[in-house]
């Protein structure tokens, strides 16, 4: 579809239809430092309301604008942490 016949302000989730765990996420980060990291949770701060599992649905961006993941969670998770870390080096 071309895009100058979407509705203004149309509102695409671009996602994998894969859900991830914080703590698996925590994992992949945790493998890349070069530093020993120790990850303590502190039951205080945990939050009951949370939704056990969220899936995004991209299902709008693949139908109307033939949208579809090219990198996987893995590889972005590396290429945001290598971001982040460019960021704070110095100069």
């Amino acid at each position: 579809m071309n895009s100058n016949k979407l509705a203004p302000n149309t509102i695409f989730n671009l996602a994998s239809g894969l859900s991830w765990r914080m703590a698996d996420i925590l994992d992949l980060l945790l493998a890349q430092s070069s530093v020993k990291i120790v990850v303590e949770q502190d039951p205080l701060r945990m939050r009951p309301s949370d939704l056990p599992c969220i899936v995004g649905d991209a299902t709008r961006a693949r139908t109307l604008l033939g949208w579809a993941p090219e990198h996987s969670f893995e590889e972005t998770l590396a290429a945001v942490l290598q971001d982040c870390r460019a960021r704070v080096a110095p100069a």
